[in-house]
C-alpha cells in the first residue's frame, strides 16, 4: 500500500472496529488487466472464459465475478479484469496466447489505480453527496457498475454482492483526495478505514 494511503488506516480496538457503521477498505494485492475486443465474436468470449472462468458482460454497466476475479464492462469493446496480483503475469500470458488470431488485446494496468470498498447503511447517501447517479436499489443494484464523476474524481463505481456495499476504482493520483472526501462526507458516522485483499466473488 502506498505510504500516503497508509496514514488513513484506523488504529482501533476490536470493540471499536465492531462499533463502526461505515467501513472503508483499501484493497491491496490486486492486478488490473485491460481487455479490448469485439464480443460479437464468440471466439473472444470463449477465449476469455477459458482463461478466467468468466465471460465478459455484453450488457452495458454490468460486472461478473468468479472466485477472486472480476470483469467490469467499460464500453462496447472494453473491460477491466481485477485479479490477485500474484496471478496477473500468468493470466496476461495466457490471455495473449488465446488472443492470437483474434482482434483483441490484454494490457497490464496494475499500479495505475486504487480500489476502495465501502460498506454501511449510509454508504449510498454518502456517495450521493458527490455524484448525480441514482443509487436507489431499483436503479443501481447488485452487479451494476458505472463510470461516474464522484466529487470531481473519475471513478468506476460498482454495486457489490452485499447490501450497502460498493467498490470504487480510482486513478492512483486521485486516491488520497477521494479518501479525504469520503472521510469528510462521513464525518457524522463512526468510520473504520482498513486494508484487506479482494474478497471471493465480492
Amino acid at each position: 500500500m502506498p505510504s500516503y494511503l497508509a496514514k488513513f488506516i484506523t488504529k482501533a480496538s476490536a470493540a471499536e472496529q465492531v462499533g463502526a457503521d461505515f467501513d472503508i477498505r483499501i484493497l491491496t494485492g490486486l492486478g488490473h488487466i485491460n481487455l479490448r475486443g469485439d464480443l460479437a465474436s464468440q471466439r473472444l468470449s470463449d477465449a476469455v472464459a477459458s482463461v478466467t472462468g468468466l465471460v465478459p458482460p455484453k450488457q452495458a454497466n454490468r460486472f461478473v465475478a468468479h472466485g477472486r476475479q472480476q470483469i467490469y464492462w467499460l464500453g462496447p469493446t472494453e473491460w477491466l479484469l481485477l485479479t490477485e496480483d500474484v496471478n496477473t503475469y500468468g493470466l496476461l500470458s495466457e490471455l495473449r496466447q488465446v488472443f492470437q488470431g483474434l482482434h483483441a488485446t490484454a494490457t497490464d494496468l496494475s499500479g495505475s489505480a486504487i480500489v476502495l470498498e465501502i460498506e454501511g447503511p449510509q454508504a449510498a447517501d454518502i456517495l450521493a453527496k458527490g455524484c448525480t447517479l441514482d443509487l436507489h436499489p431499483t436503479g443501481f443494484n447488485n452487479g451494476d457498475c458505472a463510470q461516474i464523476g464522484l466529487a470531481k474524481a473519475n471513478v468506476l463505481l460498482a454495486c457489490s454482492t452485499a447490501e450497502y456495499k460498493y467498490k470504487l476504482v480510482v486513478r492512483r493520483t486521485f486516491a488520497e483526495y477521494l479518501l479525504q472526501w469520503l472521510l469528510h462526507s462521513a464525518q457524522d458516522s463512526r468510520v473504520l478505514v482498513s486494508q484487506c485483499s479482494l474478497e471471493m466473488g465480492g
